[in-house]
């Protein structure tokens, strides 16, 4: 078991080892970044860009295995020293800075340092950097670049001056404004230098360099005009020059006929120099000369004597026009030759003869009207595009044995030879000529023909399909850009269509295929011109393609009909869903307040429980002596009786959501008012029954009895409004007026004011001295009964009862007691009370007030006694009481009758029952709905009985 548990383990400890070293790693490469700048390592090397960020300073590195830095377009003046603490550094790049010296120690610490890149600074003296001394310390230095500098000059004079490293191989000293370069020491300290680029500088001689090691010498874009014969002399090991766009440029100098000499040089480009001749007879192993773009008009027979070794030449864009036929004699070891946009007429069919291996030839953009035979055994690619050829010779390819690609476009050729053969051709290119037929025999010669492009030419009719017989191979044709006549009747054509369309294909370019003739098929590909002819079966008419789009636009519709569809019951669904969650909250927050007000009624329902002793209202004379209570408790008692039915109706207006509002508003204040009135007349039935045994004596005068009264007074004081010619009229009988009183005497118990035991302001002056009338027989016994010994209120069961203030709860949860009751507007549980009778009277209308003199006496029970009818106001519980105001509203009081004697018309002291006696009103109902629902609930105030005085 140990054995086998070995391996595993191993394995498990070689994975974790190996993660903690990516962990560690990732780690090293977040430590190493700083923060302005920014990491991007590729493979083991660790890289840090800090350019174009304005430093001054070197950033703080947490880690100094830096092997790249970049510190470019920065406001550097010098090399940080700091740069000495990274051991790996090989690669720093300071350019785009503003560096104007270098010390001598500015490179210690940096022995790893291979690449330094000082360009664009601002070093405008060879002498600042030192070059004696500064990049000896960088042991390992293979590349310095100095480029965009403003050096004057670059000489060797001075010692102290001559650039000295042991292992520097590339020095860029371009564009750096150096007009000469004088001494022939001045890269002699560089031991191991084998590139030095000098191009963009204006220099205009150039002494010889003594150099043991240098392999490249790039002078482009000088101002050269003339070469010392020697200037290469002192440079054994070099192998490429380039000379390129020096425009005075000359091999040879003037009066001399030596040109330069270097015998190890291998490649020179002097193109674009304006050279009128070829000198390179100074250089015996040349073997790449580019001198394109120059002024050379002819090729001798002896230009390229002394470069037998010359493998690629390049003389295009010149002037040459001639060519003697022995000018590439000597090059036997020729490969590659361009002769491009020249002015060559005609070429030598011997010309090439002897170059065994010479593969390439480029001879377009020239003026050869003739495609002649030319020998060239060893030819490979020939062009001759663009040069106004207008016909071949018949055995224009019998000595190109080797040739594979032809390149004839862009001519004027109008017919092929049908002799014309090549037993390698693979590629032709005949494109944008004047070819306009083609005959069986005419590819015949070519059986290893692959590929041929036969575009832009004038080909009309369809080759037939046995012309390509003797092709094979052919896998590649390009017909397009032709004005081709689309016969679709044809079997040539129909199968030269197939020879081209059938797998694998044949034709290079399908869709420029098109129909020029007939008119109707103008544009047209040929598969779209002929497809009803070709394909008869796989056509379908006008009436099938008219049902096909309309299924098609049917079965879009229809989807496009679902998606609609479902996009918008999604929204509706998403919409249903957030009304219901908004619901849900709300009834939450609904049934959070309704539990806060059902916690608070439960506390507060203890101390505004009602006696038990009070298990049926008093009797009217019991209710005057009571304490008066306070009729915002009532309207609170009758809140709280609503409160079930009123959440009922909110719960199915919530599930209906269509019921109006101001249908319930008037439903609620119907059932409250049948309520209140059938409440109010089962309470004041109670009392009438009691006495209603009791006779009604004769002699009463009419009573003034409104409905909407919200006053009672006696019939004494009602007699005041009466007209002095208005007769009274005899009553009505007893039952008529029971049955009167049945109907019109109701109260709201919401609006019930408290009873004031004692006597009203306005008749407290006349009745300050009158005693307390005694009570009424209790209606709860058959029996006359006394309240005896009533001292005053404290006797009351009602008087152990406090009250507590009207208290309205806000919409936030918080509790506010209502104790301004002076604006009986203002209170909230006066939305469903009336106005007061006086807003239906005109104000302008004056009532005459009350008489001051008493009322006439009142005969007690035996006759002796009398008493002076009072009249007992109830105080408004909304407003002050005022004097003036009672009186002018006593057109709105109710009267409480007085009995009276049979013949002195005194009232009567017997226990008999009362009547009200109804009396002409003028005022009219309101005559709006809203009127007549604000005077239903109307409050009755009940005025004190008449007070009799002995």
């Amino acid at each position: 078991m140990d054995r086998r548990r070995g391996p595993s383990r191993r394995s498990v400890s070689v994975i974790v080892v190996f993660v903690l070293a990516l962990v560690l790693k990732q780690g090293t490469g977040q430590e190493v970044c700083p923060e302005p700048c920014s990491c991007d390592c590729e493979e083991s090397m660790s890289c840090v860009d800090c350019s174009g960020r304005g430093l001054t300073e070197l950033p703080v590195f947490a880690d100094f295995n830096i092997e790249i830095l970049d510190l470019s377009d920065n406001l550097f003046t010098s090399i940080p020293p700091e740069l000495a603490q990274f051991p790996r550094l090989h690669y720093l790049d300071l350019s785009a800075n503003a560096i104007s010296q270098l010390p001598e120690d500015a490179l210690t610490g940096m022995s790893s340092l291979s690449i330094l890149i000082l360009s664009e600074n601002n070093i405008s003296n060879w002498a600042d950097i030192h070059p004696n001394r500064v990049l000896l310390p960088a042991g390992n230095l293979k590349e310095l670049r100095l480029a965009r500098n403003h050096f004057t000059s670059f000489s060797s004079n001075d010692d102290g001056l001559v650039l000295a490293s042991l292992s520097l191989r590339y020095l860029d000293l371009s564009e750096c404004r150096i007009s000469k370069i004088s001494g022939n020491e001045v890269i002699q300290g560089l031991r191991s230098l084998e590139h030095l680029k000098l191009s963009g500088n204006p220099i205009a001689t150039v002494s010889d360099m003594q150099s043991t090691t240098l392999k490249r010498l790039e002078m482009n874009s000088c101002k050269l005009s003339a070469l010392q014969p020697t200037i290469f002399a002192g440079l054994p090991a070099l192998k490429e020059v380039h000379l390129a766009r020096n425009h005075r440029l000359s091999l040879v100098l003037p009066n001399e006929d030596t040109p330069v000499q270097s015998v190890s040089l291998r490649k020179i480009n002097l193109s674009h120099c304006n050279m009128d001749s070829l000198d390179l007879n100074g250089f015996p192993n040349l073997v790449t000369a580019i001198v394109r773009g120059n002024m050379v008009r002819q090729l001798d027979r002896d230009s390229f004597a002394g470069t037998a070794l010359l493998e690629h030449l390049d003389l295009s864009s010149n002037s040459i026009y001639t060519i003697h036929p022995e000018a590439f004699r000597a090059l036997k070891h020729l490969k590659t030759l361009d002769l491009s946009f020249n002015m060559l007429s005609r070429i030598d069919g011997k010309l090439f003869k002897t170059n065994d291996l010479l593969t390439h030839i480029n001879l377009s953009r020239n003026y050869i009207a003739r495609f002649s035979r030319i020998s060239a055994d060893s030819l490979v690619y020939l062009n001759m595009s663009w040069c106004e050829i207008l016909t071949i010779e018949w055995d224009a390819l019998a000595s190109m044995g080797e040739l594979i690609e032809l390149d004839l476009s862009n001519n004027l050729i109008s017919d092929i030879p049908d002799t014309l053969s090549s037993g390698t051709l693979q590629t032709l290119d005949l494109s944008m000529c004047r070819l306009s037929s083609m005959r069986n025999t005419t590819l015949a010669g070519l059986p290893e023909l692959v590929r041929i492009n036969l575009s832009g030419n004038r080909f009309t009719t369809p080759f037939r399909v046995d012309f390509f017989d003797k092709n094979p191979f052919l896998s590649e044709l390009w017909l397009g850009d032709n004005p081709w006549r689309c016969d679709c009747r044809s079997d040539e054509f129909f199968q030269f269509f197939q020879f081209l369309t059938d797998p694998p294909g044949r034709i290079g370019d399908r869709k420029n295929l098109q129909c020029n003739t007939p008119e109707d098929f103008f544009g047209a590909s040929w598969e779209g011109a002929c497809r009803s002819v070709w394909y008869p079966y796989e056509t379908i008419g006008n009436a099938e393609r008219i049902w096909t789009w309309l299924m098609v636009g049917v079965l879009a519709f229809f989807g496009l009909f679902c998606l609609i569809s479902s996009v918008r019951k999604f929204i509706s669904a998403r919409k249903k869903l957030a009304a219901e969650r908004d619901r849900e909250q709300n009834l939450q927050e609904l049934r959070e307040i309704a539990r806060e007000n059902r916690v608070r009624l439960q506390q507060d329902a203890p101390q505004n429980a009602p006696d038990a002793r009070e298990s049926r209202p008093p009797c009217y004379e019991d209710a005057l002596l009571l304490p008066k209570l306070d009729a915002a408790s009532f309207a609170s008692l009758d809140e709280l009786m609503l409160r079930g039915k009123r959440r009922k109706r909110r719960r199915n207006r919530r599930a209906s959501e269509a019921k109006d509002d101001t249908d319930v508003d008037e439903e609620e204040r119907i059932q409250t008012r049948q309520r209140t009135r059938t409440r109010s007349e089962d309470v004041l039935s109670r009392r009438f029954d009691d006495t209603s045994s009791l006779e009604q004596p004769s002699g009463l005068g009419p009573t003034y009895d409104r409905p909407t009264s919200n006053r009672i007074v006696t019939e004494t004081e009602a007699l005041v409004h009466r007209t002095a010619a208005a007769p009274i009229n005899p009553g009505p009988t007893a039952d008529q007026r029971d049955r009167a009183e049945d109907e019109e005497l109701h109260y709201d118990s919401i609006d019930i004011l408290s009873l004031n035991h004692g006597l009203s302001s306005a008749s407290s002056s006349r009745t300050s001295t009158a005693p307390v009338p005694p009570p009424r027989t209790s209606s709860a016994a058959l029996q006359p009964a006394t309240i005896e010994n009533f001292i005053g209120i404290s006797h009351s069961p009602y008087a152990k009862r406090k009250v507590k203030p009207l208290q309205h709860l806000n919409p936030n949860g918080s509790i506010e007691e209502i104790t301004d009751f002076a604006d009986r507007q203002s209170s909230p549980y006066a939305k469903r009370r009336g106005p007061t009778m006086t807003s239906f009277r005109d104000p302008t209308q004056q009532l005459p007030p009350l008489p001051d003199q008493p009322p006439p006496p009142i005969p007690g029970p035996s006759g002796a006694a009398t008493h002076t009818s009072e009249i007992n106001l109830v105080e408004n519980y909304f407003q002050p009481t005022d004097q003036h105001r009672i009186i002018d509203e006593l057109d709105d009081y109710a009267v409480i009758p007085v009995q009276f004697g049979a013949g002195d018309a005194q009232p009567s002291t017997s226990g008999g029952r009362t009547k009200l006696i109804p009396l002409p009103v003028d005022d009219e109902p309101p005559s709006n709905a809203s009127d007549s629902s604000e005077t239903s609930s109307v409050s009755i105030e009940i005025i004190a009985p008449v007070v009799l005085k002995k």
